[in-house]
């Protein structure tokens, strides 16, 4: 049990749609800060990349907030509509102009180092502007030269 006792905390969400383990997730920040309030930041009808949404944001941000977040916030269009890395920014940058203290997220591995992954990654360089290649085939093609 995390020691920090945040009043908000914030999730990046697509909820595209809302399944299973986006709920559990609720359930286990609401176990992990019990009196927290949880933000989610969330695309709207359009995803990351321009794919649009399975579902409307208004049908998206229902199931979230009847699934235990307490605000849904839409992620601006010129950041939802970016690869990963900038929507992640987007959405920490509207989830801290909120008030949320803490992040959570999950993954669907549950042994995998995200900080030994940061560290590899904070300061790598490559061409992430090529146009004939996926931004993702990109990032790990730098992170094999390094």
């Amino acid at each position: 049990m995390s020691k920090v006792k945040p009043e908000i905390v914030g999730i990046i969400a697509e909820y595209n749609p809302f399944h299973n383990g986006h709920l559990y997730q609720l359930q286990q920040v609401k176990e992990r800060f019990p009196g927290a309030k949880i933000v989610v930041a969330m695309s709207g009808n359009f995803l990351q990349r321009g794919e649009p949404a399975t579902f409307d944001k208004w049908t998206r941000a229902t199931q979230a907030l009847a699934n235990g977040a307490d605000v849904v916030l839409e992620l601006p269009v010129a950041d939802a509509l970016q690869p990963a890395d900038r929507f992640a920014f987007g959405g920490v940058r509207a989830l801290a102009a909120f008030g949320a203290e803490v992040l959570a997220f999950g993954a669907e591995h549950a042994t995998y180092d995200f900080m030994a992954y940061a560290r590899l990654t904070q300061n790598l360089t490559g061409n992430f502007k090529k146009y004939d290649q996926a931004y993702a085939a990109s990032w790990q093609e730098a992170i094999a030269q390094k």
